[in-house]
């Protein structure tokens, strides 16, 4: 209930619900064994550990999924998509729920440095005064398997802990949020650099020169990346890039396009930006 800590028994089942329906339209039942401790039984339970993990929240939600753009230059904008826009005695923060089955300190540190926690902090002290501004909140979430117990009660000596859940401030101002900016400034410059080359490439050549790769990024989270069969196989892609491979679509993310939830904000507009 608005203006009142803590998570009541009937709002988590109500979240539930909501959370299960939208997941249905796109994951079957069938899928569930597939994602392991990701599956619904988890989150269920992980929205139990929440209400038992903080028991004294109470913070005012400005808005949900937030979208839009921000100027980073004269020539180029940032887009973005937050979770949620919050307000609390600390000041405003966005509060950027994440899933993950790291251990809670190596997702720590992989996140201090994160160019979408760096978009949100300049979003934020951009729009806002500096004095109302008290930084971005990761709400990570961690699935784990079960405990187990003994028929005594007991825990068995290799037996899970559960779920953790972690919330990681992080703030960044002056020199820090200038060197996310530069880096940033850097990307884009890259980014342009490729585009601007790839307009020189033609399908007759045996190798493409823009767009190198990355070929320490074939596995992720221990997972194979979907097109590094491609990048194997494809010396020169534009050669192969008339038709859409068999089981693949062509979809243009923009982040601010998608229909906006209820209460969703959209700061900013799109332009006609070089990106």
């Amino acid at each position: 209930e608005t203006g009142k800590p803590g998570y009541t028994k009937d709002r988590l089942d109500l979240a539930f619900e909501t959370f299960l329906e939208d997941y249905r339209e796109r994951f079957g039942e069938e899928t569930d064994e597939q994602y392991g401790v990701k599956a619904p039984w988890n989150v269920r339970q992980m929205y139990k550990d929440m209400a038992a993990h903080y028991p004294e929240d109470n913070f005012e939600v400005l808005a949900t999924e937030v979208a839009g753009s921000i100027p980073l230059t004269e020539d180029w904008d940032i887009f973005f998509r937050l979770d949620t826009l919050c307000r609390d005695e600390r000041g405003i923060f966005i509060l950027e729920h994440k899933t993950s089955k790291w251990s809670t300190y190596l997702w720590s540190e992989s996140m201090k440095q994160n160019m979408q926690v760096g978009t949100g902090l300049y979003l934020l002290n951009s729009i806002f005064p500096p004095e109302d501004v008290y930084g971005v909140i990761l709400n990570g979430f961690f699935f784990r398997n079960p405990p187990r117990y003994k028929k005594n009660g007991e825990p068995y000596a290799n037996s899970s802990a559960g779920n953790d859940l972690l919330r990681l401030p992080i703030k960044m101002t002056g020199a820090r949020l200038n060197d996310w900016y530069q880096n940033t400034l850097y990307w884009f410059q890259k980014v342009q650099e490729e585009h601007d080359k790839l307009k020189e490439e033609n399908a007759g050549e045996h190798t493409m020169l823009s767009f190198p790769k990355n070929e320490m990024g074939c596995m992720s989270f221990n997972r194979k990346c979907q097109y590094a069969d491609f990048c194997y196989s494809w010396a020169n892609p534009l050669q192969e890039a008339d038709e859409c491979p068999v089981g693949f679509t062509v979809r243009h993310w923009d982040p601010t396009a998608e229909p906006p939830a209820k209460g969703a904000l959209v700061i900013g507009e799109q332009t006609e930006r070089k990106m």
